[in-house]
């Protein structure tokens, strides 16, 4: 019989049901109802003992993710032709190439339907580039349609559609393989697809501005109908290795120690003829690849110009833990990757002996051909005499104890080779293009590589002899938590840690972009904030202002057109942050989007208040966050016996918030309010404008949601006007008249403007604020009501102030 266990969630150890902390990792394994206190499973979105909901603990996330819908044309004639056996047999063929497919680029299948296929690229687990992997799992999937094809003697064809918005999105159902995903972007793929040509790739004009550097496209013709409403629609006509042209160019702007630092070491590396391995260390969009092109071009037209070989770090796909460097060996053989198998090993093989038979031999040079070919994924054509000479030389090696890799005929061609394998070529390889000059080696995205990887290029830089070699890898810190010790052990490392830009030189940025264009200082601030100090950020804020047309180009300037300083985060952005906040921990996401509806600033309590973790959980995920550089402590707390954090970038907080679901906000809001009452009794009038901004958003989302919810919209239409009355004692009067403003908002929203005594007295107030600020029409508008309303309801004193803010106005 199987006893009965409990599954931790942070590390996946199975537990005894009794235990209450995982025997592994200590992690709580129960969570308390907030109704009656008793302990629950971690997970459990119901109480065990009294059935109330377990707030917090919500599968359901908001997010913005990237549909697939791809369906078989010409199914149906081929399934009259066929028995139900061998057409189910085909359809499960054409299931399994197109989940793979999917799964390869980091997609999850949600579900088939008859003959067709729907994917959801971003959860469980958001990516930078969601909208990118699609397109290219699209790309694959006709491909290997194609193949299926040839294989099957079929004649089906694809139709796929891609697009992105806004879902709410069940992870616990995805994670269990079940349907996860609920909104109008899910119905406008399904209707896309239906119009999209066989064979052909269609997609949406969100899903095209994400791509537009990675993806060639062409427009359609924009699909009439109400269920269209003449949408932008484009066709995929393949990946594009040419980067658009950018709308805003600025020179690089706050790097010049950097730059310095970089130039010094490259220096030391000539001189010194040995190799040296440097990390560029910084958060996404800071600015490494930046730093490293104008450093790159700084070299190329300097005293000891290098050769310079780059590799990427795919985030995705199968079997690439030397990709980069097969990367670099197609540069420097110029090999393209449409070549055929034959022709890219003969070039290879040309490129290999040009580069080593001068300095090692041809016989060696051969030999390294053979092993570099297993990293490209080709082989070199070979002549009997030239084969069984190199294999009698690969036997030398083996008595004289080299490494070398060993050819296995059970299976064919391929190679199976070891890590010694692999340095010792790429050593010999690298050594000998050195020797005709500096060379650099540039691996991208070092964060997403495999451990064989990074070992392979630390044993570079240790055994690299004397050879005037720069290997250069840019980096997220994530790459740090993930291998602590990576380079710290070798004497010629170095790290070089990018921070953001200052304010000054963020502002610079903004004016260098516009060609000198100076922006409202209002709008430049709103920018700053939202960016700080990112000059991705910056940029992509900047383009998405000129995408909605509030950045105008006008008469050679960019000229600001929009009355609204509300400035939404691209989907770049948002896709950017969230796939950080997925890597993190069941608790740890759960705490920081509770965190999120606090505020930039936030304290342990105020989450304790609104979810049902104990303290212990809170400190310790609060304690793993400020380590992963998302949130951080500040020196003094404004509140008496709790400690302060604040999120370290104001956008990491909102795309936290974005996630949860509107009733899980509003409850939270909610919440939040009792305690910011309960926490701070003596500093009622210093929080008023926090407490009404919780109990507007409480309101605001369940009336969103279809909850008109009068209690809490009363409560919060109080708060409202009792923080504008403390700010028209303290004189500002524009924040008392938004205040006022919000609070008319919910009364006509919800309905309780039929409170004819709540109406009048609020507008009263309004007006005798707006009175002093020479908005006469505004006064008269408000008072005419005023006069009615309180005539009905008897109230002499709401007349005479109508009368006088009215005489005012017209005196004004």
């Amino acid at each position: 019989m199987v006893e009965p266990s409990i599954r931790c969630p942070q590390c996946g150890t199975t537990n005894p049901l009794q235990a209450q902390f995982c025997m592994r990792c200590g992690t709580a394994l129960v969570q308390r109802c907030p109704t009656c206190g008793r302990a629950n499973p971690s997970g459990a979105q119901f109480c065990l003992q009294c059935g109330a909901p377990l707030q917090g603990t919500g599968a359901a996330e908001r997010r913005v993710v990237t549909v697939l819908f791809a369906d078989l044309a010409g199914s149906t004639r081929v399934t009259r032709q066929l028995d139900p056996e061998p057409m189910r047999a085909l359809i499960a063929r054409f299931f399994a190439a197109m989940r793979e497919e999917i799964t390869r680029y980091g997609g999850t299948v949600e579900k088939f339907i008859g003959d067709a296929v729907m994917a959801v690229f971003g959860v469980p687990a958001a990516h930078e580039d969601d909208p990118e992997r699609a397109l290219r799992a699209a790309l694959a999937m006709q491909r290997r349609m194609a193949s299926l094809n040839a294989e099957l003697d079929a004649d089906l064809h694809l139709r796929i559609a891609i697009t992105t918005g806004e879902v709410v999105a069940d992870l616990l159902a995805a994670a269990a393989g079940q349907f996860m995903v609920t909104g109008e972007v899910v119905n406008f793929a399904a209707r896309l697809q239906a119009q999209a040509p066989p064979d052909g790739i269609v997609m949406d004009n969100r899903t095209c501005e994400a791509t537009r550097h990675a993806i060639a496209h062409e427009p359609l013709p924009p699909l009439e109908g109400e269920e269209f409403g003449g949408r932008p629609r484009f066709r995929v006509t393949g990946l594009t290795d040419k980067p658009p042209a950018r709308r805003l160019q600025a020179e690089m702007i706050g790097r010049d120690e950097e730059m310095q630092f970089l130039t010094a070491l490259y220096r030391r590396v000539v001189e010194g003829h040995h190799p040296h391995l440097v990390t560029v260390v910084a958060a996404a969009g800071i600015g490494k690849t930046r730093l490293v092109e104008e450093f790159l071009q700084g070299l190329k037209h300097g005293d000891a110009p290098p050769h310079i070989l780059r590799g990427r770090c795919p985030a995705y796909g199968e079997g690439l833990t030397y990709w980069p460097l097969a990367e670099m060996l197609k540069q420097e053989c110029d090999i393209k990757d449409n070549d055929p198998l034959a022709v890219a090993g003969q070039k290879l093989h040309d490129g290999v002996l040009r580069v080593c038979a001068p300095v090692l031999g041809s016989d060696e040079s051969e030999m390294l051909a053979d092993d570099l070919a297993t990293i490209v994924g080709t082989e070199i054509p070979r002549d009997y005499d030239t084969l069984w000479k190199t294999r009698l030389a690969r036997l030398k090696t083996l008595v004289d104890g080299r490494p070398v890799a060993v050819r296995d005929p059970s299976v064919g061609s391929e190679t199976r080779h070891s890590s010694e394998v692999v340095l010792h070529s790429l050593r010999g390889f690298l050594y000998a293009r050195a020797r005709s000059g500096p060379l650099v080696l540039v691996f991208e995205d070092l964060h997403w590589a495999e451990q064989s990887l990074l070992e392979l290029l630390e044993r570079l830089t240790a055994r690299g002899g004397e050879a005037p070699m720069l290997i250069l890898c840019l980096a997220r810190p994530d790459l740090l938590e993930r291998h602590a010790t990576w380079g710290v052990r070798l004497r010629e490392y170095t790290a070089l840690t990018l921070s953001p830009l200052s304010p000054a030189h963020s502002a610079r940025l903004i004016t260098e972009a516009l060609r000198g264009t100076v922006l409202p200082t209002d709008v430049r601030d709103a920018v700053l904030s939202r960016a700080e100090g990112n000059p991705f950020f910056l940029s992509e804020i900047m383009s998405r202002l000129i995408d909605e047309g509030s950045l105008r180009h006008e008469g050679g300037k960019w000229k600001w057109v929009s009355r609204s300083l509300d400035i939404r985060i691209p989907d770049t952005i948002q896709g950017l942050l969230l796939s950080r906040l997925d890597l993190l921990s069941p608790l740890e996401k759960r705490v920081i989007q509770d965190a999120s509806v606090v505020g930039r600033i936030f304290w342990p309590g105020a989450i304790n208040a609104v979810d049902s973790l104990s303290p212990d959980e809170t400190a310790a995920a609060i304690a793993r966050l400020a380590e992963r550089d998302l949130i951080e402590e500040r020196p003094a707390s404004s509140l008496a016996g709790e400690r302060e954090f604040a999120f370290s970038h104001t956008l990491i907080r909102e795309v936290a918030y974005t996630t949860l679901p509107k009733t899980a906000r509003s409850e939270h809001h909610r919440r939040l309010a009792n305690w910011l009452q309960e926490s701070a009794p003596d500093h009622g009038e210093e929080f008023l404008e926090i407490l009404a901004h919780h109990l507007e958003h409480a309101w605001r989302y369940r009336f969103e949601t279809g909850d008109h919810a009068d209690e809490l919209a009363r409560d919060a239409v109080d708060a409202l006007r009792r923080a504008a009355r403390w700010a028209t004692a303290l004189g500002t009067l524009p924040e008392a008249r938004r205040l006022y403003e919000r609070a008319l908002t919910i009364v006509r929203s919800a309905g309780l403007h039929a409170d004819a005594t709540l109406y009048a007295e609020l507008l009263t107030d309004h007006s005798d604020v707006v009175k002093w600020m020479s908005a006469p029409a505004t006064v008269f508008a408000s008072t005419e009501t005023v006069l009615q309303l309180a005539q009905q309801i008897g109230r002499d004193d709401l007349l005479a102030r109508a009368w006088l803010n009215r005489a005012f106005a017209e005196y004004d």
